[in-house]
Parts: structure tokens; sequence; C-alpha cells
């Protein structure tokens, strides 16, 4: 099955276990080999792209693509950086960067 890059861009990505990772941002082909090698995915939420920025998926981490989402191993995003994800002192400084003082 082939897919085009209008299609690609902008795939839902998720793991296998179904955590939303993001979308396909942009992805990188190896010249010599003509052969795509990695995956840069816009994090799903604005505080993953806080905290994590552009994530990059490398060909061998990924499991399945479709036209409707491609699916990563469950590493992808190592387990230090869920718990920053999740840390309530880090939501509180993000929501403090995006609401207005009154």
């Amino acid at each position: 099955m082939k897919i085009s890059n209008k299609k690609l861009i902008g795939l839902k990505v998720e793991t296998l276990a179904g955590e939303k990772i993001g979308q396909v941002k942009e992805f990188n082909i190896q010249i010599d080999s003509q052969s795509l090698v990695e995956y840069l995915i816009k994090p799903a939420s604005l505080l993953k792209s806080f905290v994590v920025g552009e994530l990059i998926v490398n060909r061998g981490q990924v499991v399945d693509i479709s036209a409707e989402k491609m699916i990563v191993d469950n590493n992808v995003i190592a387990p230090e950086m869920k718990e920053k994800i999740k840390s309530p002192a880090k939501e509180k400084m993000v929501a403090g960067m995006l609401t207005k003082d009154k």
C-alpha cells in the first residue's frame, strides 16, 4: 500500500496502548538509500508541546500505518518525560503563562 505525502502529513499518531501522541508534521528521507528514516510528530496538546517539544519517531518504532492513523511503539515517549508531562507544577506553570493577569 502507498500513502501520499499529503495524506501522511497530519496523520494521527498513537501508541500500541492507544495513547494519542499527536500528528505527523514532517518526515525525513535518507538521500543515499531513498528511504524514509524518521517522522517528526507535532504533540497532541499544548502541554506536551511545552514540555517535550517535537517528537522524532524512527521508522523502526512504527508498528503500523493506515489511511486513518500511525501506530508506534509504547516507548516512543520515555517514562521520565511522561512524568514531566503529568507533573502538576508544570501544568500550573503552563497555565500561568497562558492566562492573563487581571
